[in-house]
C-alpha cells in the first residue's frame, strides 16, 4: 500500500527524485501517457430525446394509435381530446426532468484549477491537470490539493476532508510511513487527496494518483456505474397501465369482431365501438393524475424543507423501509460541544463549571488563551475543537473577547502532529505565564506538578493513574479530550527553545467534547419505529465515538451491532449480504462500503432512503431509492445525485416527508382506485348491452366526458385534501405488493353493481317514466356522470372513515370539484347545441335530471355500508382474538 512505503521507496517507485522533482521532459511524456488529471463528465441529454423518450411509452403509444383511428373514422372529438391528454403528460414529464443536472460536472468543478509544482528543482505555478504521477507539489494553508498525494515533508499540516469521510475534524499529517495494511480515508494520515483543502502549516507531497484513478475519481466512476433505480410507484404504474392497455385493445378488438361477424353491424359502426369500448377501458389520464398528485406533493413539501427534484421520489419517501442517515450535521449538530470536565476529584458536566477557584479560572483561562478560533454572534471561525471551547466560556458568561484583550499573546508554539500540544506565552497576572493545550498521553509526561484544590502537588505515579483514569472514562464515552496544563517562566528564557518552554508543566485539568446528537432527533427516531422504519448510522468517524452516539439515541445496545469498514472488507458480497440486518451503525466507511450497504439492504427487497451531505455520499445517494442530501452543508454533487434536498440539513424533516410521502401513495392509491372502478363499470354496462343488443349504451365521445370528468375535475383535486396522521402507526408498504394488492375484488364488486345500476336504468327506468324506450342511453350517462361525483366523497375519506368527519367537512378541494363536476353536468346536459353533441334531445327535463341524480347516489351509500360492515367485523373479529388469547393465558396459568 501507498502508505506503508518510505520516501524513498516511494520515489523509487514513482521513478522521481523527492528533492527536485521530475524534469520537464519526463512530466510531459507521462502526460501524454496517463492523459490530464481531470474528472470525466457526462453529456447532457438534449430535449428532444427527453420528449421522445415520453413519446415511445407503450402507454402513450396505444393512446396516440387510437386517437389516429379515431381521426380516420371521423371521430375527432375523441381525436383531440386523447391528443390533448398525450401532450399535457409529456409536457409535465419532460419539465420535470430538465431540472436535473449531471453531478459528474461538479465533481469537475471541484479540482483546483492551479498547482505549486517542483521540477528540475525550480518551483512554479502550473495547471492542475497538467500533473502527472511523480510530480513533486508544494501545499500551503489554504490551498486545494490538486492530486492524491504521499506526503513527504509536513510542517503542522493539516487538512480539512469532509469533502471525502464527512467528518469535520481536521487530519493532521505525517510524513512517516504507516505499517497498517488496512486504513479507511480518514485514517491514512501520510496521504493527502484530491480536492480536500489545507487547513492549517505546509508541506510537500509526491503525486502517486490523478484523475479518475483518485480517491474523488473513484467516486466519480461508482457514479458513472450506478444507476438510479425506478421508484416503486413507477415500475408498479408502468405494469398496470400496461397490463389494462393490453386488456382494453384485446376487448375492444374482441367486441368489434362479435359485432362484425357476428351480430352482422357494418364494419365502421362496429370499429367505432371497439374503439369507443377500449377508450372506456383505458384511463388516459391516470398518467398525468400521478404526475400532478406526485408535484403537489412535492409543493406540501418544499414548505416542511424538503426540496423535490424527482417527482416518483415523494412517492417512494412513503414505501421507505430503512434510513440510512449520515451522523455528523444530521444525527448530529455538526459542531463540537464541551460535554465534561476533570479537575480533581470525578468528572463532572460541563453545565457545572464555575470558576470560583484558582484552579478553575487557570484551567478554562488556558483553554480559551491558548485557542486560534474567534467566536462572534455573526461569525465562528477557527479548528472546530477549539471554537468549541470558546463556546463554552461564552456559554458560561465568561467572555472571551474581554480575556484576550487582558492577557495578551507575546509567543505561540503552533501544534504539530509529533508533540500534538499547542503552546502560548502571555502577560499573566504581571508574569509569563506559558499555556499549554493537547494530548494528554504527551502532556503529562511533561508535567512535574499538578494544581490540586488550588495547591501545587508532585505529579506522582498514583495522580497520573487518577489523570488517566479519567482521561479513559471519558474516552469510552466517545468524547474527545484535551489536557490543559500552566507553568511561570522568566523573561531570559528562550521561547523558541520548545523543549525547555513545555517542560516542568503544572497540570490543570481534563476537557471532554462531542458533537451531540440533535435535540428533535430522539422524538423522530421514535416515530420512525411506530411506522416500522428501521435507522441506521453510517459515519465515517472512529467506531467508538458511533457507538455512543447510536447508545444515546436508542439505535443499538452495544457495540456487537456495530461494524467498521475494514470488517465490512473481511466479508464475502454473500455473506455480507445474509448478515447485513445484525448491525445498525457502520463506522469508519468509504464510499465503496456505503454502496455496498445500501445494495446489501436492497437484497432483503428493502427500500432504502441514503442521506448525506459529501463528494464521498454521491454513490450511495444514487444507488438508494431515494437519496436524500443536506442543502446547508451538502456539496453540489451530493445534491445533484440525490432526489431529495433538506434546506435544514434536519433528520427530523426526513421522517415529515416520509408521513408525507405515505400520505401520496394513499390518495394515489384511492385514485387509481376510483378511475378504475368508474371505467370497469362502463366497460362491463357496455359489454353486456352488447350480448343483449344495446349497442347505444354509450357513445364515445360520451365515455371521454365521463373519463375527463373522473380523471381531472375530480381525481386531482382527491389529491389535495388534508394528510392522515394515523398512517405513520403502519407498517411501509411492502415493494413487491403492487399498488392494488388486494384491492382488485373490491373494485370489481363495486364495479359490477354500478354497471348492474346502469343497465337497469337503461332498461327500465323509461318505461317506468313512460319515455321512450330509445332514451334510455341519456340516463345512463347522466347517472355514470354524475354517480362519480358523490362516491369521490366515499374514496377521500378512505377505507376506515365515514363521510360523516371533520376531514370531509374541511376538505375544500373534493367540495370544490364536486360542485364544479355537478355544474359543469349540468351545463351540457341543459344547454341547448352542447346537448346535442352529446346525443340528449329536448324530452329530457328537471324531473327526469332529479331522478338521475337521487339514483347517482346510490353506489356512494353503497359505499358507505360497506365501511360499517368492515368496521363491525373487524371490531368483532379482534374482540374474538383478545377472548382467545385470554383464554390461552389463563390456562396456561391454571397448568
Amino acid at each position: 500500500m501507498i502508505w506503508n512505503d518510505t520516501t524513498k521507496e516511494l520515489a523509487k517507485k514513482l521513478n522521481t527524485d523527492f528533492v527536485t522533482g521530475l524534469t520537464e521532459e519526463a512530466a510531459a511524456q507521462l502526460l501524454i501517457e496517463t492523459g490530464p488529471n481531470q474528472l470525466p463528465t457526462t453529456k447532457k441529454k438534449p430535449i428532444w430525446k427527453i420528449v421522445l423518450a415520453h413519446f415511445i411509452e407503450p402507454f402513450v403509444l396505444v393512446l396516440i394509435a387510437l386517437a389516429i383511428i379515431a381521426t380516420v373514422i371521423g371521430q375527432w372529438q375523441e381525436a383531440v381530446v386523447v391528443f390533448l391528454i398525450v401532450i399535457v403528460d409529456a409536457t409535465l414529464a419532460t419539465c420535470q426532468e430538465v431540472k436535473a443536472v449531471a453531478s459528474l460536472d461538479s465533481l469537475k468543478k471541484l479540482v483546483s484549477s492551479q498547482a505549486v509544482v517542483i521540477r528540475n528543482g525550480n518551483k512554479y505555478d502550473i495547471d492542475a491537470k497538467d500533473l502527472v504521477i511523480g510530480d513533486l507539489v508544494y501545499l500551503d494553508a489554504g490551498m486545494f490539493v490538486p492530486a492524491d498525494l504521499r506526503v513527504i515533508q509536513s510542517y503542522n499540516l493539516r487538512t480539512n476532508e469532509s469533502l471525502l469521510t464527512g467528518e469535520s475534524t481536521l487530519v493532521n499529517k505525517t510524513a512517516e510511513a504507516l505499517t497498517e495494511k488496512k486504513l479507511s480515508i480518514g485514517e491514512r494520515t501520510n496521504l493527502a487527496f484530491m480536492s480536500t483543502t489545507v487547513a492549517t502549516g505546509s508541506g510537500l507531497g509526491l503525486v502517486y494518483a490523478t484523475a479518475k484513478n483518485s480517491e474523488i475519481g473513484k467516486i466519480t466512476t461508482l457514479l458513472q456505474e450506478e444507476k438510479e433505480p425506478k421508484s416503486p410507484l413507477t415500475q408498479q404504474m408502468s405494469f398496470l397501465i400496461r397490463i389494462i392497455s393490453i386488456f382494453a385493445l384485446l376487448l375492444g378488438l374482441a367486441m368489434f369482431l362479435l359485432q362484425f361477424l357476428l351480430i352482422k353491424v357494418p364494419v365502421a359502426s362496429a370499429l367505432i365501438f371497439g374503439i369507443a369500448l377500449t377508450i372506456a377501458v383505458i384511463p388516459e389520464g391516470l398518467q398525468v393524475i400521478v404526475t400532478v398528485s406526485l408535484s403537489l406533493g412535492s409543493s406540501r413539501m418544499a414548505k416542511k424543507h424538503a426540496i423535490v427534484k424527482h417527482l416518483p421520489a415523494v412517492e417512494t419517501l412513503g414505501q421507505v423501509d430503512i434510513i440510512c442517515s449520515d451522523k455528523t450535521g444530521t444525527l448530529t449538530q455538526n459542531k463540537m460541544t464541551v460535554k465534561k470536565y476533570y479537575l480533581t476529584k470525578s468528572v463532572n458536566d460541563s453545565n457545572a463549571f464555575k470558576k470560583q477557584t484558582k484552579q478553575e479560572q487557570l484551567f478554562l483561562d488556558c483553554l480559551v488563551l491558548c485557542n486560534n478560533s474567534s467566536v462572534s454572534t455573526n461569525k465562528t471561525v477557527g479548528d472546530p475543537t477549539e471554537v468549541a471551547l470558546m463556546n463554552w466560556s461564552e456559554t458560561l458568561n465568561f467572555s472571551t473577547k474581554k480575556l484576550i484583550t487582558k492577557y495578551p499573546r507575546i509567543y505561540e508554539i503552533p501544534f504539530d502532529s509529533n508533540r500534538k500540544l499547542m503552546s502560548t506565552i502571555h502577560e499573566y497576572d504581571k508574569e509569563k505565564y506559558v499555556f499549554v493545550k493537547g494530548a494528554v498521553d504527551n502532556m503529562i509526561n511533561m508535567c512535574s506538578h499538578a494544581l490540586i484544590n488550588n495547591e501545587r502537588v508532585g505529579l506522582t505515579a498514583q495522580i497520573k493513574q487518577q489523570i488517566v483514569a479519567r482521561m479513559d472514562e471519558m474516552s469510552n464515552s466517545a468524547l474527545r479530550v484535551l489536557g490543559a496544563s500552566y507553568r511561570i517562566i522568566n523573561n531570559k528564557q528562550d521561547y523558541s527553545n520548545v523543549s525547555e518552554i513545555e517542560n516542568n508543566l503544572i497540570f490543570l485539568g481534563l476537557v471532554g467534547m462531542i458533537d451531540p446528537p440533535r435535540n428533535e432527533v430522539k422524538a423522530s427516531l421514535v416515530k420512525t419505529k411506530k411506522a416500522g422504519i428501521d435507522t441506521i448510522m453510517i459515519t465515517g468517524d472512529h467506531l467508538n465515538t458511533a457507538v455512543a452516539i447510536g447508545q444515546e439515541l436508542g439505535l443499538i445496545e452495544n457495540k456487537t451491532q456495530a461494524l467498521s469498514g475494514n470488517a465490512i472488507d473481511d466479508f464475502s458480497e454473500k455473506s455480507f449480504n445474509a448478515n447485513v440486518n445484525q448491525y445498525r451503525v457502520f463506522a469508519r466507511v468509504s464510499p465503496e462500503h456505503k454502496v455496498k450497504i445500501v445494495k446489501a439492504l436492497q437484497s432483503h427487497k428493502k427500500v432504502v432512503s441514503m442521506t448525506g451531505d459529501g463528494v464521498n455520499d454521491a454513490p450511495s445517494l444514487k444507488a438508494a431509492d431515494i437519496g436524500v442530501a443536506m442543502g446547508i452543508t451538502g456539496t453540489d454533487v451530493a445534491k445533484e445525485s440525490a432526489q431529495i434536498v433538506l434546506t435544514d440539513d434536519n433528520f427530523a424533516t426526513i421522517v415529515d416527508a416520509i408521513e408525507e410521502g405515505r400520505n401520496i401513495y394513499s390518495k394515489i392509491k384511492r385514485i387509481v382506485m376510483f378511475i378504475l372502478i368508474t371505467n370497469m363499470a362502463q366497460v362491463f354496462a357496455i359489454v353486456v348491452g352488447a350480448i343483449f343488443g344495446w349497442n347505444e349504451l354509450l357513445q364515445p365521445i360520451q365515455i371521454l366526458w365521463i373519463n375527463l370528468i373522473v380523471e381531472s375535475v375530480i381525481a386531482i383535486p382527491m389529491s389535495m385534501g388534508p394528510n392522515n396522521p394515523g398512517l405513520m402507526l403502519e407498517k411501509p408498504t411492502n415493494r413487491n405488493d403492487r399498488i392494488l394488492t388486494g384491492s382488485w375484488g373490491f373494485i370489481g364488486i363495486v364495479s359490477i353493481i354500478l354497471s348492474a345500476l346502469l343497465l337497469l336504468v337503461f332498461h327500465y327506468l323509461p318505461s317506468i317514466l313512460h319515455e321512450d324506450v330509445n332514451e334510455g342511453f341519456i340516463y345512463v350517462f347522466v347517472i355514470m356522470a354524475n354517480a362519480p361525483v358523490f362516491y369521490a366523497f366515499s374514496f377521500v375519506s378512505g377505507a376506515n372513515t365515514s363521510i360523516i368527519n371533520k376531514i370531509t367537512w374541511k376538505n375544500k378541494y373534493i367540495w370544490i370539484a364536486a360542485i364544479s363536476a355537478f355544474a359543469i353536468n349540468t351545463f351540457i346536459i341543459f344547454t341547448p347545441f352542447v346537448s346535442d353533441a352529446f346525443g340528449i334531445g329536448q324530452g329530457f327535463c328537471a324531473v327526469d335530471w332529479l331522478i338521475c341524480i337521487v339514483l347517482s347516489t346510490i353506489p356512494m351509500w353503497l359505499l358507505e355500508m360497506y365501511k360499517g360492515i368492515r368496521f363491525l367485523f373487524k371490531k368483532w373479529f379482534k374482540k374474538d382474538v383478545a377472548v382467545k388469547e385470554n383464554n390461552v393465558k389463563t390456562k396456561f396459568k391454571k397448568k
